[in-house]
């Protein structure tokens, strides 16, 4: 792909027109040797951008034409044939419509939940080059989201986290799968209730939950979608007590920085025990919790924090030592008044 200067940020396409990507650097010291940015992550930006400002951004799906339409019908008629080999010359067929073939999303889930390895890995790749869906299939998504087998929950659950707000109607089941065994399901279903935004503040209580979850990166994951609902509210401080029986730090430093929030300093004492854990983030997360105390609460809670506080002093970490510096001092000038 030749790339001049100047040719950033315009399109890459494929052999069929198709965006694939963004112009986004060359060397002026190497022919031929230059970068783009994957459509899939522009896209993830774009989604990102727009729930920030609580707004919506949707793909302007062009529909198929008559003959499209009647293209797909006979395929999809084709993956109810008993033979094998006839369902997989479809599946291929349809892949190669791309977005055209969401007609046929509803039988391709029967087969990727089905029990012929063979046509479920078939079913696979065909949804994936048919790519992002549209509300209009989101009842077949619950479903699959549901009742499928692993495969079909993954990619329902998936699928639904590229919709965005879109995906609202079946916040129930994707609450419900928060509970999945399958990290990747959950990992999905907390990325579309994030999403959603703020029309899906009913799921906080089954968000928290997931703090304590055995996948740190779903855990993290969790703690970016509560901050996102804001401050807690007085009916969320009873679910908020019970995760403090956690065995996990990490997850009682989260809950006790939400309860800050509610100006509830009874469990400082966590965010102390945290500066002097060997995870750096998570020493940096209960600075920045104690930091955002008001002057007056650090008073409150001088006797808990005093120690831990001079212990920070001793640590290693430039930043830890500074941060607690600026804790202190802002302590003491709340004493002083």
């Amino acid at each position: 792909m030749a790339t001049n200067p100047g040719d950033s940020g315009g399109p890459v396409v494929n052999d069929k027109c198709e965006l694939v990507g963004v112009n986004s650097w060359i060397s002026l010291k190497e022919q031929n040797v230059n970068a783009a940015v994957d459509i899939r992550e522009v896209r993830r930006f774009v989604e990102d951008y727009f729930t920030s400002i609580g707004s919506k951004w949707r793909d302007i799906v062009p529909a198929p034409s008559t003959q499209e339409a009647a293209d797909v019908l006979t395929l999809v008629g084709h993956l109810e044939s008993g033979d094998k080999s006839t369902k997989i010359k479809a599946m291929v067929a349809l892949s190669e419509m791309g977005s055209q073939a969401r007609l046929g999303v509803n039988s391709l889930l029967k087969l990727l939940n089905g029990s012929d390895a063979d046509l479920r890995n078939v079913a696979a790749v065909t949804l994936e080059k048919i790519g992002k869906l549209t509300a209009a299939e989101v009842p077949v998504l619950r479903q699959a989201l549901s009742t499928g087998n692993l495969e079909s929950r993954r990619y329902a659950s998936a699928m639904l986290a590229r919709l965005g707000p879109d995906a609202e109607p079946a916040l129930a089941d994707l609450i419900q799968s928060l509970e999945d065994a399958d990290s990747q399901v959950r990992k999905n279903s907390l990325r579309a209730i994030q999403q959603i935004g703020s029309a899906a503040r009913t799921a906080f209580v089954p968000v928290l939950k997931r703090l304590d979850d055995e996948d740190r990166g779903i855990a993290q994951l969790a703690a970016e979608v509560l901050r996102a609902y804001g401050n807690p509210t007085k009916q969320d401080i009873p679910a908020l007590k019970r995760m403090f029986t956690s065995s996990r730090l990490r997850t009682r430093v989260q809950v006790a920085a939400l309860l800050l929030r509610l100006g509830d300093t009874e469990n400082v004492g966590t965010l102390v025990d945290a500066l002097s854990d060997k995870d750096e983030a998570l020493r940096e997360f209960a600075l920045k919790a104690i930091a955002a105390l008001k002057s007056a609460e650090l008073v409150n809670c001088w006797p808990k924090l005093l120690p831990g506080l001079r212990q920070a002093l001793a640590n290693r970490d430039r930043h830890v030592k500074l941060s607690a510096i600026r804790i202190l001092e802002k302590g003491r000038s709340g004493k002083g008044r």
